[in-house]
């Protein structure tokens, strides 16, 4: 017992302080990885939702554009002075193809959207062409006016019915067989005009800047924003890629393999099936739309990236199709992740030395009330064997002792006691049979004196 009470100042301390800090660390820990978990699963939802509405703010753009873009085609298709121009007999009236530039060079610097506008006769004869400049729009002249038969957006738009309309696809303007430099991205919008007898004269073509398009992209990558907002074309090369060097891959022929697909070939499979969607998987977090520049009457082609080379075949409403492809890396994922954990550990660190202090104090406190306790109980253990000794004592003092009571007869003359039952019995005798006592004879001096006088006398 008394070793045992030695070690309890830090023993039990000791035993107190773990009982006592190590769940209450093992649930802070707990709480603070369910509130790191639940701040990266919202701040994944926030993202996820934040790309959803770039990508569909992305192809609202998108679908403007073209919107706006065959608003114009139209405009210009029915203007007065084209249906003049188609329906004059013989070669086009100077005056009317002086007024034709005007309007063309007007609308050219209201719109600033158009490299050229252009119309274009039955035998691919550039009759009208309004440059923009870089800003600085002018009328060409009649001497460098080209003709343009043999490239693939003439003929696919001459081949179309009255109020059908061609757009190309998105690649890069060709001038003189050579790529131009800088790139200058282009779609060329065009439809046929025909005169009051139907019979086809031309067509009304529009060279839109597609930077424009790349622009309204870009504009919607902020710093704040994490990750890459990409557009494909409907065979997986970038139009917009977070690395330049792999847009336009299809106009060259040393880079035609730098896809998409080829990069993200799981990824492409899924994006390339659907029309919209977002997934995670192992490359990051992908959001993805589709755009559909054409409607039932407007037709397109594969195009071609020589000057001369018709297209390959002609495209239809589904076949035309542009990807809108935001892609947030997995390491950026990550990023955020990492740093909400970093916290996390921060203030698990913060919380366990002012837990731990708490935890001694707490568990000194409850070791100092066990001591106390158990003084407490062996001082009543201690009192407790005193009071059973003397219990125990005192008890066998009482069985010692019988205590005779009541009116005991007793005769005034040879002093023998009636009993019970009557019967007269010697004075030692009824005492001996009612207590424990025992009698030993002797003489008193009174008597010892009266017996020797008696002796004496006789």
């Amino acid at each position: 017992m008394t070793e045992k009470f030695k070690q309890l100042p830090w023993q039990d301390n000791a035993k107190w302080l773990l009982s006592i800090y190590i769940p209450a660390i093992c649930l802070i820990g707990i709480v603070i990885s369910i509130i790191v978990h639940t701040l990266n699963s919202a701040e994944l939802r926030t993202v996820q939702q934040a790309e959803s509405h770039r990508v569909s703010l992305l192809l609202g753009g998108l679908d403007d554009c073209i919107g706006n873009i065959l608003s114009d085609l139209h405009f210009l298709a029915n203007s007065p002075i084209i249906n003049e121009l188609v329906n004059s007999d013989g070669e086009p009236d100077p005056s009317c193809l002086e007024e034709l530039g005007g309007l063309f060079l007007e609308f050219s610097t209201h719109r600033k959207r158009y490299d050229q506008i252009r119309f274009l006769d039955s035998e691919g004869m550039e009759t009208v062409r309004v440059n923009y400049n870089n800003g600085r729009p002018s009328l060409t002249p009649q001497k460098e006016l080209q003709n343009k038969k043999g490239r693939y957006y003439f003929a696919d738009t001459f081949v179309l019915g009255r109020g059908e309309v061609f757009i190309s696809p998105l690649d890069l303007n060709i001038e003189h067989g050579q790529i131009e430099i800088p790139l200058k991205p282009m779609i060329r919008i065009g439809t046929p005009i025909f005169n009051q007898e139907g019979i086809k004269q031309g067509i009304l073509m529009l060279n839109y800047f597609g930077t424009y398009l790349i622009r309204h992209i870009s504009r919607l990558e902020t710093p704040h924003e994490p990750g890459h907002l990409m557009l494909l074309n409907s065979d997986g090369y970038w139009l917009k890629s977070p690395n330049p060097h792999d847009e336009w891959a299809f106009m060259y022929r040393d880079r035609n393999d730098r896809t998409f697909a080829k990069e993200f070939p799981f990824e492409w499979e899924r994006i390339e099936s659907e029309d919209n969607g977002q997934f995670l998987s192992t490359n990051g977090l992908f959001s993805f739309s589709t755009a559909y520049p054409l409607s039932p009457e407007v037709h397109s082609s594969t195009g071609s990236g020589d000057a001369q080379a018709p297209s390959e075949e002609q495209l239809f409403y589904k076949d035309y199709k542009w990807k809108i492809v935001s892609w947030i890396p997995a390491n950026m994922l990550e990023e955020g992740k990492k740093k909400r954990t970093r916290y996390g550990l921060i203030v698990f660190a913060f919380l366990a030395l002012p837990l731990l202090l708490l935890a001694h104090i707490l568990s000194s406190a409850l070791s100092a009330r066990r001591q106390a306790e158990d003084s407490l109980r062996k001082a009543y253990a201690s009192l407790e064997d005193k009071v059973a000794a003397r219990t125990e004592k005192l008890q066998k003092a009482l069985d010692e002792v019988t205590t005779l009571r009541g009116i005991i007869p007793i005769c005034s003359y040879c002093k023998q006691i009636r009993d019970d039952k009557g019967a007269w019995k010697e004075l030692e005798a009824y005492i001996s049979s009612h207590s424990e006592a025992q009698f030993s004879h002797g003489a008193c001096p009174e008597c010892c004196a009266k017996q020797l006088k008696k002796l004496e006398q006789e």
